[in-house]
């Protein structure tokens, strides 16, 4: 169980990968399918309706419901069109202790302003939005933490932006898994966000990208795997795989997250569990 602190202006960026909404229409209670239905009346527990939001993101469909509980308090949920709940905001106080602890003493004297409790192939996740940006494990331990670009290694900084490919380098994390440290560098294309991971030595260790910079077999590849679905991130790893540096693919298909690597020749190395 992950605990994401993210800042005002950059909410939602982690566990929904490819679910960047665009406002859509509003609808009535009535209009959503029988399960969208059933999730929205079982969060509401005596609360109240206020609208809800259809949204369309190149045939991925949602509804973004706005609510207040039973005790009066604003409250936000996200559901797909199956019904599966997606987020849902919750209070500090509604948090499992050892969460709201770490919540608590993260924040410190910053006004917690909301908590998405996050769903994703059953893993349960919390996001906090307030004016820093960090993340801690179930464990209560500093996972992610923002820097500025000025205090990037310098070889880490020559690294990212030799791989900006026409982007801006725009926020800077340290990353912290045990003893292992790297930095990951958030790349802004015109508004599109995409990342890079580099060692602290400056190695390269993963760049996202977009189909257009896959090369040609292995585009035909993925394209044949991921079929009539969705493309939701790619991302080159320069940790060999059969001798060579694979593509990393995640894919919604058939109401299911897809994850497989595929060479630049366009070899298949098989599905992910």
């Amino acid at each position: 169980m992950l605990v994401r602190i993210v800042r005002s202006f950059a909410v939602a960026s982690f566990l929904l990968a490819g679910l960047s909404l665009v406002s859509g229409q509003k609808v009535s209670l009535d209009q959503v399918p029988p399960p969208v239905k059933a999730t929205i009346q079982k969060q509401l527990a005596g609360g109240q309706l206020l609208e809800i939001d259809k949204d369309d993101d190149e045939g991925e469909i949602s509804f973004t419901v706005q609510f207040t509980n039973k005790a009066g308090a604003h409250r936000e949920l996200m559901a797909g069109d199956d019904g599966t709940l997606l987020t849902l905001e919750i209070g500090v106080e509604e948090a499992p202790a050892e969460i709201q602890k770490t919540i608590r003493a993260q924040a410190s004297r910053n006004k917690i302003k909301q908590i998405d409790k996050t769903f994703e192939d059953g893993e349960i996740s919390y996001e906090v939005d307030f004016t820093r940006s960090f993340s801690v494990n179930s464990a209560g331990k500093l996972a992610r933490v923002q820097i500025g670009l000025e205090d990037l290694p310098a070889e880490v900084r020559k690294t990212m932006d030799a791989n900006l490919h026409g982007g801006k380098l725009a926020e800077a994390f340290k990353l912290i898994d045990d003893s292992e440290i790297s930095f990951e560098g958030d790349v802004d294309h015109d508004g599109q966000m995409r990342d890079i991971l580099v060692a602290p030595d400056g190695k390269l260790q993963s760049v996202e990208l977009t189909m257009a910079e896959v090369t040609g077999p292995a585009r035909k590849t993925i394209e044949e795997k991921v079929g009539n679905g969705k493309i939701l991130r790619v991302e080159k790893t320069t940790e060999q795989r059969q001798g060579v540096m694979p593509y990393e693919i995640e894919a919604r298909k058939d109401g299911k997250t897809i994850r497989f690597s595929v060479g630049p020749r366009g070899r298949f190395f098989g599905m992910e569990d």
